[in-house]
C-alpha cells in the first residue's frame, strides 16, 4: 500500500508541472479551477478545549467531513501534551469504517490512527470517525494540552490521494477556583478614612476567570469600590465580601467609629426658675467642628435634664448632637444659665375664707398657720413663724413673715391684710343680780328693786363695772325674765346681757330657768382662740357645778353654769 502511495505522489508531482505550464497558458480559467479545487477538501478536526480536571478522564473526537470531497482511507498521527495528557484508549465507528487506533510503542505523546471504508467504496460524511479516550494526569499544569495532527494520507477508492485540510484541538485542563483569602480579616477605621483590601484567588494557577466581587453589608457603614478600597462612611459593623466568579467568598469585618468632635463655643441658656427642671431651658447657638476641622450641624441638649439647679449663676453641663451621629461623635460644653428664686405667697389663715385667726385676751397666742402657694420644691421645708404686731388687748394686730424661710432659693411674699385678732373676754358672774321682792303688775323697770351682783374676771376677780336694765321703761305684765345689762369698766371685757327673773303680785306662773349670760355684740369666732369666758385658762377659779351646758349664741360658743343653791336666796 505504501508503494503504492509513493507512485502516485510522484504521479502527482509530474501532474502538477503539467498544470503549472498550462496555467501559463490559460490562467483565468485554471485560477477559478484550483479555487475550486481547494474547496473540494476532506476536514479533518479534533474537539478544542475540552475542559477537565486533574484526574478526570475525558473523550476527544476526531471528526472526518467528506462531504465536498469523497474519501475511502485516511492514515494519520496525533501529537498530545504527554505532560498532561495519559493515552487510554482509542476506537473508531465500526459500522461505517474499518481500522484502529494506539499509541505508537517507543514514542511519548503520539497516537497512530487508521481507518477506510468498511464498504469499500468512497464515504460521503460529516460525523466522528474515531473517539480517543484520556486522561488529566494528576499533576498536570492547568493550560491547554494541545493535539496536533500529521496526515499520511488520504485517498479515495481509486487509491487516489485527495486534499485535504487539518483542524488540531486541544484539552483544557482546568484548575477550578477553590477559594479566596483577604489580607484582613479585620478592619478599624474612623469615618471618612479609607483602606484598600487585597484578594488572593486559590489556586494561583486557576483556569477561572479571577475578577472579584466586593460587596458592603451595609453601604450606610461602609462602602467598597470594585479595586477593594473600602471608605468609612457611619458609625456601625459590617462585612466587606469579596466574591469570586464560582460564588467562592471572603470577608472582612469592617468596624467604623465616629469622627472626633470638639465644641468651638459653647450654648447659651435661657433662665429658668427654681423648681424648674434643665429640660425647661433652652439651649441654643454654640459650635462645635470636626477632626477634618469642618463645621459640625447638631442639636445641643443638656446632660441631666431632669436637674434641679438651686437659684443663682449656675452652670450646666450640655450634650451636642451630630445631625449625622454615625460621622461624628459627640462632644461637651458647659452653659451658664440663670436660676431665678421661686415666688412663694404666704396666706396666714386669716385671710382665708370663714377664718379668723386669734385668740380671747387672757390667753396665750396660738400658732400663726398659713398656706403657701405654690407648694415648695421637692422635700423642701420652711423654717421659723409668722408674727405679728406686739400687743395683747383686745382688737387686731397685723401679721408679718416674722422668721419664716424657705431657703435662699425662694423669695416670699405676704399676702396683705392679714390680723391676729384679740377677742374680748366674757365676764362671768356670782352672783347674778336678783330681784327678791315681787312687784306690782305694770311696773317700770327702771323702778324695780334689784340686788347687785358680782362680775369676776378670767382670773375669778372682781371686775369693776355697770349694771342696768336694757329697757328702763319696760313695765312688768307678767312674772319672767327681763334683760339686765354689764358694762364692763376695763374695754377688755365684753359687755353682757343677763336674764333677770322678776316676779308680779298674784302671778304665780312657772318662770323658765334664766339663760345663760351672752355678749351684747357678738364676737367673731377665732381659730386658735378659746372664745369662752378664759375658765380653762385658769384651773384656780372652782365652781361647784351642777351642771354644764353648751349654747351657740349669734354665733359664739360660750359656756355657762347652773349654780348650785347653797342655804336660802
Amino acid at each position: 500500500m505504501e508503494n503504492k502511495f509513493k507512485l502516485r505522489r510522484a504521479v502527482v508531482w509530474l501532474l502538477s508541472l503539467l498544470m503549472v505550464a498550462y496555467i501559463g497558458l490559460s490562467a483565468t480559467p485554471l485560477m477559478s479551477k484550483a479555487q475550486a479545487a481547494a474547496e473540494d477538501k476532506v476536514i479533518l478536526s479534533i474537539d478544542k478545549r475540552q475542559p477537565a480536571s486533574r484526574g478526570q478522564e475525558i473523550q476527544v473526537d476526531i471528526k472526518m467531513d467528506t462531504t465536498k470531497q469523497p474519501a475511502y482511507v485516511a492514515q494519520f498521527y496525533i501529537d498530545y501534551d504527554s505532560e498532561r495528557l495519559e493515552f487510554i484508549s482509542g476506537r473508531q465507528d465500526m459500522e461505517l469504517w474499518e481500522g484502529g487506533m494506539a499509541a505508537i510503542k517507543g514514542t511519548n505523546g503520539r497516537v497512530k490512527g487508521y481507518v477506510n471504508s468498511a464498504s469499500g467504496e468512497n464515504e460521503i460524511i460529516s460525523q466522528p470517525i474515531m473517539t480517543m479516550k484520556f486522561k488529566v494526569k494528576d499533576e498536570a499544569p492547568a493550560g491547554e494540552a494541545a493535539m496536533t495532527f500529521s496526515v499520511d494520507t488520504v485517498a479515495n477508492s481509486a487509491d487516489k490521494k485527495v486534499p485535504y485540510e487539518c483542524s488540531n484541538g486541544s484539552v483544557l485542563v482546568v484548575s477550578p477556583i477553590t477559594g479566596v483569602t483577604l489580607d484582613k480579616d479585620k478592619l478599624a477605621l474612623t469615618a471618612g478614612d479609607s483602606d484598600t483590601l487585597t484578594a488572593t484567588v486559590n489556586p494561583v494557577d486557576t483556569t477561572d476567570d479571577k475578577t472579584i466581587a466586593w460587596s458592603a453589608g451595609s453601604d450606610k457603614i461602609a462602602a467598597v469600590d470594585n479595586t477593594g478600597k473600602v471608605t468609612a462612611i457611619s458609625a456601625g459593623t459590617t462585612d466587606i465580601t469579596a466574591t469570586t466568579t464560582n460564588g467562592k467568598t471572603a470577608k472582612c469585618t469592617v468596624t467604623v467609629t465616629p469622627m472626633d468632635t470638639t465644641a468651638a463655643q459653647a450654648p447659651t441658656a435661657t433662665g429658668i426658675t427654681y423648681g424648674q427642671k434643665l429640660d425647661e431651658s433652652t439651649l441654643s447657638g454654640g459650635s462645635v467642628k470636626g477632626a477634618d476641622n469642618a463645621e459640625v450641624k447638631g442639636t445641643w441638649q443638656f446632660e441631666n435634664p431632669d436637674e434641679l439647679l438651686s437659684a443663682g449663676s449656675q452652670k450646666a453641663k450640655a450634650v451636642f448632637i451630630p445631625a449625622e451621629p454615625g460621622k461624628y461623635s459627640q462632644c461637651e460644653a458647659e452653659a451658664n444659665i440663670e436660676v431665678a428664686q421661686l415666688n412663694i405667697t404666704v396666706t396666714p389663715a386669716a385671710l382665708e375664707e370663714g377664718k379668723i385667726l386669734g385668740k380671747t385676751y387672757g390667753e396665750k397666742d396660738s400658732e400663726l398657720t398659713y398656706t403657701l402657694s405654690p407648694a415648695l420644691v421637692g422635700n423642701d421645708k420652711m423654717t421659723g413663724a409668722l408674727a405679728r404686731e406686739a400687743g395683747e388687748d383686745a382688737g387686731t394686730y397685723p401679721i408679718n413673715l416674722g422668721t419664716l424661710s424657705a431657703g435662699d432659693n425662694y423669695m416670699l411674699t405676704l399676702a396683705e391684710g392679714a390680723v391676729y385678732t384679740v377677742n374680748k373676754a366674757l365676764p362671768t358672774f356670782d352672783p347674778v343680780p336678783q330681784v327678791k321682792d315681787p312687784v306690782d303688775k305694770g311696773t317700770a323697770l327702771k323702778e324695780v328693786k334689784y340686788t347687785e351682783g358680782k362680775a369676776l374676771d378670767i382670773n375669778g376677780k372682781a371686775l369693776k363695772g355697770t349694771f342696768e336694765w336694757v329697757d328702763l321703761d319696760l313695765k312688768v305684765e307678767k312674772s319672767g325674765n327681763y334683760k339686765m345689762r354689764f358694762i364692763p369698766d376695763d374695754p377688755n371685757y365684753a359687755t353682757m346681757l343677763l336674764d333677770v327673773t322678776v316676779k308680779v303680785k298674784g302671778d304665780d306662773s312657772k318662770v323658765p330657768t334664766p339663760g345663760a349670760p351672752t355678749p351684747e355684740s357678738p364676737q367673731p369666732n377665732v381659730t386658735g382662740g378659746n372664745p369662752s369666758t378664759g375658765i380653762f385658762n385658769n384651773p384656780a377659779v372652782l365652781y361647784p357645778i351642777a351642771a354644764m351646758m353648751l349654747a351657740a349664741v349669734s354665733g359664739c360658743m360660750v359656756l355657762y353654769f347652773k349654780r348650785i343653791k347653797v342655804g336660802k336666796h
